[in-house]
């Protein structure tokens, strides 16, 4: 009985101990899990904020007072900003909501055309959430939320009005609630699989500990004190492994919240450059407005002190040249001695071409440009002729706005695989309609030019050795919309076959929007 009762005792002490073991183990697995939910919903929260930034305000007030169940290229603009920024990201959704009139109505979304029939529709889900931002104007993290396209995980962000406050717009940023579950899951695996390994290990201790063979006593000790040492370096061995992958992950976050505010202190600073680009291109318009565009003399000596501070590459006066003014802009441009002058275009079908002298539509071509260096194949091309620099300068020339194109190449002439970037424009009105009446026709436009490679050596520094280990580069959401800072973490890349949840290893910092 006393030998019985030893072995029962035995099986006891071991059964607590293998208790106690697996409790440790999904303790610190349900610390990693809980590090991991936080970390997510932090770059979740994170890239709908940016998101809600990159849209601006304008656009979202526009909305407020069109009938959304219709197409018009505002609406159709901005479900193309989503789509492109939701395509950077493998399963993630976006929803634009409004609130109109006491209620909310589904906006732009960032589904496909077939599937985006929502729009303009009033919102069918519970408003607790939405009510919330527009009493705090904050963005929000909420749990499960199902609609006719499934079950999501959705941060919320506000689009406020610059002067009132008032709520705009709400951004939706949504990813499966399945997707959501298998990344949490990840973090599970390896606590469960030693927890598992320690209920097998303790439960063969105690199958051997009640065993009721009889055994010489001398091969019973050294047995039992091999079985000992063999589980004591085995839990040992199990509870290194997992500390170790707790501190590695620990050592992950914090890696990547260093990395979250270099990337935003980067991006702050291209955030200073657009605003400079902004302001230097406001004051240059009043300028050519009052003193006029007759001598070039005049447009650099003005222009060369903002050239000297910019990191932008050039600043150009573009006039607007009719059939009835060709003659004299090709005049002025031989007066200031700019024989090189002679007014070209872009065609798809045959590349750049000059235009010719019977042509009865209107240009925009490039006449002063400060500093030349490779802008003189520039020199005369009509900035009107190429899609991505017509839709921003119309939309300058009927806004009076400033304006920045997609990100396309600069130099049409001897265009290298680096030199892409934007033109930034600014409407100058004739010194008659200096009011900017709409329905006036603008005397030409202001224009700056950044190649997007010199702006970042310029502006981040790529000697900075982060930086050399980080795939950084400028991407447009759309058309007419300002660039994004995409920044990525070598370090951070998802494991194969794991489903790219890339809010979790990419950072992706908005710009303001060049539209002032």
């Amino acid at each position: 009985m006393d030998w019985l009762s030893q072995r029962w005792g035995a099986a006891l002490s071991l059964g607590l101990a293998c208790g106690a073991l697996i409790t440790f183990v999904l303790a610190l697995s349900l610390w990693q899990a809980n590090i991991t939910a936080h970390t997510l919903q932090e770059r979740l929260l994170n890239q709908v904020t940016q998101l809600a930034a990159a849209l601006g305000w304008e656009d979202a007030e526009a909305m407020t007072r069109v009938d959304l169940q219709q197409r018009i290229p505002l609406l159709d603009g901005i479900a193309r900003q989503l789509q492109s920024f939701a395509a950077l990201q493998s399963n993630l959704r976006i929803v634009t909501i409004i609130p109109r009139e006491g209620m909310f109505l589904y906006g732009p979304e960032s589904h496909d055309p077939s599937d985006a029939g929502r729009q303009g529709e009033p919102y069918k889900g519970s408003s607790g959430d939405l009510q919330t931002i527009i009493n705090t104007g904050q963005a929000l993290f909420t749990d499960r939320h199902a609609d006719e396209y499934g079950c999501y995980i959705r941060a919320l962000a506000p689009i406020l009005h610059p002067r009132t406050g008032e709520v705009l717009l709400i951004v939706s940023l949504e990813i499966p609630t399945d997707l959501w579950d298998r990344n949490l899951m990840r973090t599970w695996l390896p606590g469960l699989g030693i927890a598992g390994l320690f209920l097998l290990i303790f439960a063969l201790a105690i199958v051997r500990t009640l065993r009721a063979v009889e055994q010489s006593q001398g091969r019973q000790e050294q047995g039992e004190l091999a079985a000992i040492v063999v589980t004591t370096l085995i839990i040992g061995l199990l509870l290194t492994v997992l500390g170790t992958l707790l501190a590695r992950q620990i050592n992950e976050q914090e890696q990547l919240r260093v990395f979250d505010r270099q990337a935003s202190q980067y991006a702050q600073r291209l955030r200073e450059v657009f605003q400079r680009a902004s302001d230097d291109l406001h004051v240059l318009a009043r300028f050519m407005e009052v003193h006029g565009a007759d001598s070039r003399l005049d447009f650099i000596d003005y222009v060369r002190p903002l050239t000297e501070r910019s990191p932008l590459q050039a600043y150009m006066w573009v006039p607007r040249v009719t059939p009835d003014t060709r003659p004299l802009i090709e005049a002025q441009a031989q007066i200031n001695r700019l024989p090189g002058f002679r007014l070209h275009e872009y065609n798809p079908a045959d590349g750049i071409r000059l235009v010719s002298e019977d042509s009865l539509r209107v240009h925009y071509p490039a006449l002063y440009i400060e500093p030349p260096g490779k802008g003189w194949s520039t020199l005369g091309f009509d900035m009107g002729s190429h899609r991505s620099h017509r839709i921003a300068l119309m939309r300058a020339v009927s806004t009076g706005r400033v304006i920045g194109s997609e990100p396309v190449s600069l130099l049409y002439l001897d265009a290298g695989q680096d030199e892409r970037g934007s033109l930034i424009f600014k409407r100058v009105n004739h010194r008659a309609h200096q009011g900017g009446e709409a329905d006036s026709d603008p005397l030409g436009v202001v224009a700056a030019a950044m190649l997007f490679q010199d702006a970042l050596e310029k502006v981040i520094g790529m000697h900075d050795i982060t930086v050399a280990q980080t795939t950084m580069q400028l991407i447009a959401l759309d058309q007419n919309a300002a660039p994004s800072l995409l920044a990525q973490h070598p370090a951070t890349e998802p494991p194969p076959g794991s489903g790219p949840f890339s809010v979790q290893h990419a950072f992706r910092q908005g710009l303001s929007p060049v539209g002032t």
